[in-house]
C-alpha cells in the first residue's frame, strides 16, 4: 500500500512481527486494488517478486545501484570559457552540489560569480537566483547590467540609457530572481526565500556570502556551529530541489603576521 498510511502500517507491522520474517511486495500503483484493476496477473507476480523488508534508510543492492545510476547521469554544466582551467579540473557545475568560493578580501569572488551567472543567462534557458547580502538589489542590478555591456560602472559613469540596454539584456526576460534582503535576514527566513526561488524554477543559486548568513540567519548560533547549521540547510536545498549553489566565503582573520590579501596561505 503506497500511500502514507500504508507505509506507516507496513513499518509498524514489520517492527511487531520481526524484520527478519517480513517481505515487502512493491508496485508502482497506489495499492493492490488499483494493480488488480489494471492487470490481475501482476498482483500474484508482485507477491512472488517480494523482497526482504529493510527499514527506511538502509539500502538494498538494487536501491544502491539505482542511486549510482542516477548519480552517474547528473548533468554537468561548463563554467564560462574564461574559466577553462576549472572546467578541466572540476568538469563544470553539477546539480545537487555546492561549490564554495573563498579568497582574501577584494580578490574578485563576487565578480567571478556574476560572470558565471551572466554566462548561464546567455547560454541556457534556466532561471538563476541571486542573493547578494553585502549590497542592495540596485547595486547588484547596476553591476550585472554593466558587465553585460563589458563595462565597469565602478570605473566609469555609464549613461542611464546605455545602462538600460545591459539591464534589459540580463533582467527583462524575468529569468533572474534577486532577493531584496533589506539589509537584514535575522528572522531566519533565508532558506524560505531560497526554497521559493527553487520552486519558481531557479536551477542555480548565487549566495554572497555565508559569513553574513552565519552571523544573522543561524537561529542564534555563532562560530562553527552557525556555519554548520547554514551549510546543512543549504545542502538540503541543493539536494531536495536538484540545484547548483555557488557560495562565497570570506577567510577568517587570524591577526597573526601577513594577511591573506598580502599572500598569507589560507
Amino acid at each position: 500500500d503506497n500511500d502514507e498510511a500504508g507505509r506507516k502500517a507496513s513499518q509498524e507491522a514489520a517492527r511487531i512481527i520481526g524484520y527478519d520474517k517480513v517481505k515487502l511486495a512493491k508496485s508502482a500503483e497506489k495499492d493492490a486494488s488499483e494493480l488488480w484493476v489494471k492487470d490481475p496477473t501482476k498482483v500474484l507476480k508482485t507477491v512472488y517478486d517480494s523482497i526482504p523488508y529493510t527499514p527506511a534508510g538502509i539500502l538494498t543492492a538494487d536501491d544502491l545501484w539505482e542511486q549510482l545510476e542516477d548519480y552517474n547521469k547528473i548533468e554537468s554544466v561548463p563554467y564560462p570559457p574564461c574559466m577553462a582551467g576549472l572546467n578541466d579540473k572540476l568538469k563544470g557545475m553539477r546539480f545537487g552540489e555546492i561549490t564554495l568560493w573563498t579568497s582574501g578580501t577584494g580578490s574578485g569572488k563576487s565578480t567571478l560569480l556574476r560572470e558565471i551567472a551572466l554566462h548561464l543567462i546567455e547560454t541556457t534557458e534556466d532561471k538563476v537566483g541571486v542573493i547578494s547580502l553585502e549590497e542592495s538589489p540596485a547595486e547588484t542590478a547596476r553591476k550585472m547590467a554593466g558587465m553585460a555591456l563589458n563595462r565597469n560602472p565602478a570605473a566609469e559613469e555609464i549613461p542611464i540609457d546605455e545602462l538600460k540596454v545591459g539591464f534589459d539584456k540580463v533582467f527583462r526576460t524575468n529569468r533572474v530572481q534577486v532577493l531584496d534582503h533589506q539589509g537584514s535576514i535575522s528572522d531566519g527566513s533565508i532558506i524560505d526565500y531560497l526554497e521559493y526561488m527553487c520552486l519558481s524554477g531557479a536551477k542555480y543559486l548565487f549566495i554572497d556570502h555565508i559569513t553574513i548568513l552565519a552571523s544573522e540567519g543561524a537561529e542564534g548560533l555563532t562560530g562553527n556551529e552557525a556555519t554548520d547549521l547554514i551549510m546543512n540547510q543549504l545542502l538540503k536545498v541543493a539536494k531536495k530541489h536538484n540545484v547548483w549553489i555557488g557560495l562565497i566565503s570570506h577567510l577568517r582573520k587570524t591577526g597573526e603576521g601577513r594577511s591573506f590579501e598580502d599572500g598569507k596561505l589560507p
